[in-house]
């Protein structure tokens, strides 16, 4: 174990020159200087009474650009440098009118302060149920099975979180803390069109849009400043209008970047506004506990717990290389989204990591061939997604659970990447039946797992080309369109008739109805 004394005064530096006492506002002390010099010598150059250095234009040539065209500093990982910043209007602040300090107008490593929201629908699932049958209202919604099913909560509503249900836990427990509960199953196809359309208005408001997930979004308004005069009253609109269409209460949170965004949500919920003003961010931060950041979690708590670090501001007095002896790759996010610092950019349309189908079953299964059954319907599912997304697998992993909770994966890689049924399924059934082999146990969950996704798939010059398996599968799609998923199915996915409900529309109503896709 490291012995290291969070006290502010022995600390290493953050980032920067050395006089620099390692928290945000000596960051943005130091900026402010750098900005107010560069304006001194661009005022110069306007004058025409000097000339910019032939180093500091070799250093803008090769700084790179984030996606607003915002010039960020360079030089070689890892270096100190008191980095190039970008020469704000000067007229104008980011929310129009009167230019602020220019301590507001940056933020260091990323030139020109950006303005991201993040907006969350709160107790999502919960909430369409609420919406459907006003029934429910006041009352706790717990989605995801019923009371005596297998499974946990996908989510509940605040009501049932005063009696300590959360997402994740099972469903006997949550029965057990609340039994007056409402259990509902769910229905992911109506949770779609509702996430549909909140998308659909968020994309008409800027094209800077990411889908952190099916109820959650980022979106940059950094490069529509000529459209909107104040940000903050275009935030509040969006809010506004996403509750008027949708029927639904939404937290909004506002930053200079994602991670101080997704922050600022969480101290907005339930159906609140936060925004972080320009200067405020070392008071916000600093009281906030170590496990709002998303890369600490209960292992991480306990090692920081044991050096006192009880708050985000005792982060600060850790060196950056202390955290990385004791945390990896992790320590260094950590030591940046401790500092209010993040530098990814609001992805758009970017291609998704996995596609992956899983059920368990409403009891533990030994019979080979519903085993089976389940994981053709389960690739039938899996490959309808990875034509929806326009991807194609390099991996194929097969997951099954035993009755004793006991998990075993096995993946395969592929040269070639697939996406057509056929092919994924005899992959996965191959590897299925190598991981059941010899075992005595039932088993009580299987899934199936595409990775490594790619958006096209090269030619090979060995094997002859046919475009006939993906007209199948384009063919297949519009008749599913038109009739519904389950007017197109395999002989051994129609084996499921005998353990689940079916309609036409979804296909077979497997246990974890709600994540049914």
């Amino acid at each position: 174990m490291v012995n290291v004394s969070p006290s502010r005064g022995a600390s290493a530096p953050a980032f920067g020159p050395s006089e620099l006492d390692g928290t945000p506002a000596a960051a943005r002390a130091a900026f402010r200087r750098i900005a107010e010099s560069r304006e001194a010598r661009d005022a110069d150059r306007e004058r025409g009474d000097g000339h910019e250095p032939h180093s500091e234009i070799l250093a803008n040539l090769r700084a790179p650009r984030n996606l607003a065209g915002v010039t960020r500093p360079g030089g070689p990982p890892g270096a100190r440098s008191e980095g190039q910043v970008v020469k704000a209007s000067p007229n104008k602040a980011i929310g129009g009118g009167p230019r602020q300090d220019p301590a507001t107008d940056y933020t260091p490593f990323m030139g020109r302060r950006r303005f991201i929201i993040h907006i969350d629908i709160d107790a999502f699932f919960a909430s369409v149920e609420v919406l459907l049958n006003p029934a429910l209202r006041s009352r706790p919604v717990i989605v995801g099975g019923l009371p005596h099913e297998r499974g946990v909560a996908a989510t509940c509503s605040y009501e049932a979180r005063k009696f300590g249900v959360h997402a994740g836990m099972s469903l006997r427990d949550a029965y057990k803390l609340c039994p007056h509960g409402a259990f509902i199953r769910g229905n992911y196809h109506v949770y779609q069109s509702f996430s549909e359309r909140f998308f659909r208005i968020l994309h008409e408001y800027s094209p800077d849009v990411e889908d952190a997930s099916l109820d959650e979004a980022y979106l940059d308004l950094t490069r529509c400043r000529p459209i909107y005069p104040s940000f903050s009253r275009t935030a509040r609109e969006v809010k506004a209008r996403v509750e008027r269409e949708t029927g639904l209460k939404v937290s909004v949170g506002v930053g200079p970047n994602k991670i101080m965004a997704k922050l600022a949500t969480k101290r907005a919920k339930p159906a609140g506004y936060f925004e972080i003003e320009p200067g405020r961010e070392e008071e916000f931060l600093r009281d906030l506990p170590i496990d709002s950041l998303p890369g600490i979690g209960p292992k991480s708590q306990v090692i920081l717990r044991m050096l006192n670090i009880q708050k985000i501001g005792d982060l600060w007095g850790l060196p950056r290389t202390t955290l990385h002896s004791l945390f990896g790759l992790c320590g260094d996010d950590i030591y940046l989204q401790s500092r209010g610092l993040d530098s990814r950019p609001v992805v758009t349309a970017a291609v998704p990591k996995s596609v992956s189908r899983e059920t368990t079953f409403l009891q533990d299964l030994w019979d080979r061939r519903l085993l089976l059954a389940h994981l053709a319907y389960l690739c039938d599912r899996l490959t309808l997604g990875l034509r929806e997304c326009r991807c194609y697998a390099h991996v194929i992993e097969v997951k099954a659970r035993y009755s004793d909770f006991q998990t075993e994966v096995r993946r395969r890689l592929m040269i070639m990447p697939r996406q057509e049924m056929a092919d994924i399924y005899k992959i996965a059934e191959e590897m299925f039946l190598q991981l059941i082999a010899g075992s005595r146990l039932s088993l009580r969950l299987v899934g199936v797992k595409a990775s490594d996704l790619v958006r096209a798939r090269p030619l090979s010059l060995f094997e002859p080309y046919s475009d006939k398996p993906e007209r199948l599968g384009a063919a297949v799609d519009r008749v599913r369109e038109k009739y519904g998923f389950g007017s197109v199915l395999t002989v051994r996915e129609k084996m499921l008739d005998e353990v689940y409900p079916f309609e036409r529309n979804r296909g077979f109503v497997l246990k974890t109805a709600s994540l049914t896709r």
